[in-house]
């Protein structure tokens, strides 16, 4: 699902591809790396006002989170 939206800095304004939910007001994006990384910063380009996240949560190395486990820590 939002494996699109994950682009290199260069292509970080391209607005053709993007994450939208339309079930409920959360998701769940899992990004896996083939290696071991160390994030330094999160680019979120959101959109009008009232369609930007109040919170974002960050859970390194949860193989199967779902929304019980991730409300719950």
């Amino acid at each position: 699902m939002g494996t699109r939206t994950i682009k290199p800095w260069d292509q970080r304004l391209d607005e053709t591809a993007f994450l939208e939910t339309d079930a409920d007001d959360q998701t769940i994006n899992r990004v896996p790396f083939t290696g071991v990384v160390k994030l330094r910063s999160l680019f979120v380009k959101a959109g009008p006002q009232d369609h930007t996240p109040d919170a974002i949560y960050l859970f390194p190395n949860v193989e199967n989170l779902d929304f019980a486990d991730a409300e719950a820590a």
